[in-house]
This record gives structure tokens, sequence and C-alpha cells, in this order.
């Protein structure tokens, strides 16, 4: 009823719930208009509250259960939408990850970075065509994990793991290598180097679109390499972390 409620109801602006009732039912004046009257006819269908002598009161309640104090924790818990749980979210955040590593799997398997399909999907005027290759379209499957410069970049990194040449077919098949454990590589260090491919190729692909500037695969390998390394010796004290820098040197 906005402004005019107060003078449909009889009810003052800011009335507290003893003048709304008494025992003999509401308080409300006879309905002078649809709203007023639609109002009147719903409260017919609501119990007239029992008066107190006591203050008005209130508390916290989340489900069942009644609070002392308000927590921020369990509201949010308690109204936020739930999405069921994703599979792969334990190949991006754990314990160790370098953190602009692990934002950036997480946006590709998100599939949210700007590779060329999505630039046209989005609406811009451009080429499609792969900023490496130049012969498929860019999409996140063929950038990370078909293309040939990748597979090159791949081929360097599952040898040094121990692994025979492996070409993961799609994005799913990617996502389950990440997600076994075996005897040959431990999974934290198959996760962490994952990570740092993804990054490279992603920093390679831009430095081609934006700056011209190309590195072969074997360049770029070896500084991903260093950077292994550096990042496992300032995390050796980590209890995951303490044996990688022995399995990636393994097969060296």
């Amino acid at each position: 009823m906005g402004v005019t409620g107060p003078s449909q109801t009889g009810i003052p602006l800011f009335a507290i719930v003893a003048q709304a009732c008494s025992p003999s039912g509401w308080n409300i004046r006879t309905a002078r208009s649809p709203q007023a009257e639609v109002l009147q006819i719903h409260l017919t269908t609501v119990p007239i509250l029992t008066l107190s002598t006591e203050p008005d009161s209130y508390v916290w309640r989340i489900g069942e259960d009644e609070l002392d104090d308000f927590n921020t924790k369990r509201t949010w818990e308690s109204i936020r939408h739930r999405h069921d749980p994703l599979t792969w979210t334990d190949h991006v955040w754990y314990k160790g990850a370098i953190p602009r590593h692990a934002i950036m799997l997480w946006l590709t398997h998100l599939n949210r970075l700007p590779t060329r399909d999505m630039l046209v999907h989005w609406g811009m005027h451009i080429e499609n065509a792969c900023c490496i290759c130049g012969a498929h379209p860019e999409t996140r499957d063929h950038l990370f994990l078909h293309c040939e410069f990748t597979e090159e970049i791949w081929l360097q990194v599952t040898r040094r793991l121990g692994y025979r040449p492996i070409v993961f077919h799609t994005w799913q098949a990617f996502a389950a290598w990440m997600d076994i454990k075996d005897s040959t590589t431990p999974q934290t260090l198959r996760r962490f180097v994952s990570q740092a491919v993804i990054y490279a190729i992603w920093y390679e692909r831009n430095n081609r679109f934006h700056n011209n500037i190309a590195t072969p695969p074997h360049i770029i390998f070896k500084a991903m390499d260093i950077q292994i390394r550096d990042a496992i010796l300032a995390k050796s004290h980590c209890r995951k972390f303490k044996r990688l820098m022995q399995v990636w040197l393994r097969y060296l």
C-alpha cells in the first residue's frame, strides 16, 4: 500500500506488534481499497498473537537450531545456492599449489579463457585459427592438448614423469589422468607439473598473440623445468613435497 498504508490500516508506521492486535482481533480499519481488502482477507488466516507483558525479543534461528549470537558462516551456508561437488576441484586447489597456476587451471576447467573460438562466440569478428599453429580453430582442447606445439611439450613432460608418450583425446581424459594414483609418479607432482604446463602454454599463446614473439617448445620446457625445481625446493618443508625433487630428476 506504500505511503498510504498507515492511513488505510490505522496502524502507525512505527507501531509495535501489540498496537496491531488485541484479544478481540486485529486493530485494522475497514478496508478502503482493494489492497487493504486483500490484506484483511489474508489476516483472517493468521491466528491472533497472544498478548504478553514481557518485552519483545528475537533469536537467530538456522533451520531448527537457535543460536545465542549471529553466526556469519552458518548463515551463509544456509542461504547460499549449492551446486553438486565438482570432480576436478582437487586438481586445482591443494596445499602447495602455485596460486597463479591454480587460478589458470581453474579458468581452463571452466572453459572461461578468452581463446579465439570464445571471442568469436562472444561476438568479436576475428579469425578463430590457433595463435600457435594456425591450422585448426583455437578451442580449449586444441590449444592445451592437441596443438603440435602443445603435444611436443607434453611429450617432454610425460617422459620426465616416467610415462610413455600420452595423447589426451579429450579434456575429461586429461582431468582423469591428473586424478589417478599409480606407482610411477606421485599425484601431487603430476598435478603440480600439469598446472605449470597449462600456465606456460597460455603465456606462450598470449606472447604470440599480443607481441608476435615465438619461443620453441624445448626452450619453454627448459624454463619450466627450472621453475618447477625452484618451487619444489621452496616447498621442501611440506610433507608432500619432500621427495618430489628425486622423482622429477629420476628420468632426466
